[in-house]
């Protein structure tokens, strides 16, 4: 499992595996192994699809996106999705298969970025090739 600590919290991985037996579990009765990733004062929230994770902040840095196929106990960051002032990538949602007029079928990136309010998408089609994500488009967005 991966987790998000906001504020002074960092990026955990944790093994679940022993949690997998046939006999219920007490309160506290099994430790399960995890290992501290760092990433101080990054994680908001995370999202995992198809072999990357998403580590999304509160701060403008972007979303940082990390390679799980390698090693999934130590990710490796491929890249930021962006980086500048008040980009933040609050929230996150990678969609594959995304049909773009003009481009055809891509892998977005949706980024709900809370200090501008804006929504952003990036195109990540190519981000394994080491294709740092593509701003395809931005808007105002209301109702946080």
């Amino acid at each position: 499992a991966y987790v998000a600590a906001q504020s002074d919290g960092n990026l955990f991985v944790i093994d679940l595996s022993p949690l997998s037996g046939t006999t219920a579990q007490q309160a506290d009765s099994v430790n399960c192994r995890y290992v501290d990733r760092g990433r101080k004062n990054y994680g908001h929230t995370l999202t995992v699809r198809d072999g990357y994770l998403y580590l999304n902040s509160a701060n403008d840095q972007g979303c940082q996106i990390f390679d799980l196929w390698k090693n999934p106990w130590d990710p490796q960051l491929l890249s930021n999705s962006y980086q500048g002032s008040q980009r933040d990538c609050h929230d996150s949602l990678p969609r594959n298969n995304v049909q773009v007029p003009g481009l055809g079928s891509r892998n977005l990136l949706f980024s709900a970025d809370g200090n501008t309010g804006s929504f952003r998408i990036l195109d990540i089609t190519d981000l394994g090739s080491g294709v740092s994500p593509q701003l395809l488009g931005e808007s105002p967005a209301q109702g946080w």
